[in-house]
C-alpha cells in the first residue's frame, strides 16, 4: 500500500484572506472615524454641501433677520356658542436676507388680512397644547409664504399670545 500525501491548505490562501480582512477593517475604521469627526483634517478634501465655508466670520453665519409686526393680531375665535373667546397674537417673521425687510413691510396689511381671516375660523380647542401651537405656526407660515412668494419667510415666531 502506498501512502497518500497529507492534505493541507495552501498557506497563500490563508495569508490572502488575512490581508483582505485587515484591509477591510482599516478602511471601515477610517470611514467610521471620518464620519464621527475624528479625522477632521480629511474634511477639507471632501465636498461641502452646507454652503458655509470656514473662511466666513462667525457674525455672518449666525446672523438672523427678523421682522416684528407693528401691531398684534386681535380676533374673536369661532367658539360655536354665545361665549366670546378673544385671541391676541404678537408675531415676528424670520427672513433669509436683510434686503427682504422692505418687501415684508409693504405686504404687512395683506399678511394681516390673511392671518386674521384664518384665525377667526379657529376654535379655542384647536389652540390647546403644544400640538395646537405647532399647527398654528405651520399654517401661518404657509399663508405668509403664499403671500410673499418672492421672499421666503423661514419661520414664524409667536412672541406673545393671550387667550381670554
Amino acid at each position: 500500500m502506498t501512502a497518500s500525501p497529507p492534505l493541507s491548505h495552501p498557506p497563500k490562501r490563508k495569508k490572502h484572506f488575512l490581508v483582505m480582512a485587515l484591509l477591510f477593517m482599516a478602511i471601515g475604521g477610517g470611514l467610521i472615524a471620518l464620519f464621527l469627526g475624528r479625522l477632521t483634517f480629511l474634511g477639507e478634501f471632501l465636498p461641502s454641501t452646507s454652503g458655509i465655508t470656514n473662511n466666513q466670520p462667525d457674525a455672518q453665519i449666525n446672523m438672523v433677520v427678523t421682522y416684528k409686526m407693528r401691531e398684534p393680531l386681535e380676533v374673536v375665535l369661532n367658539s360655536g356658542n354665545d361665549n366670546r373667546v378673544y385671541l391676541k397674537l404678537k408675531l415676528s417673521f424670520k427672513l433669509g436676507r436683510e434686503q427682504d425687510l422692505p418687501f415684508i413691510v409693504n405686504l404687512e396689511p395683506v399678511i394681516r388680512d390673511s392671518l386674521i381671516t384664518y384665525l377667526q375660523e379657529l376654535r379655542p380647542e384647536e389652540l390647546e397644547g403644544s400640538r395646537g401651537m405647532f399647527l398654528l405656526r405651520e399654517e401661518m407660515l404657509f399663508r405668509v409664504n403664499k403671500i410673499t412668494s418672492a421672499v421666503r419667510v423661514s419661520d414664524v415666531y409667536i412672541t406673545d399670545i393671550q387667550l381670554q
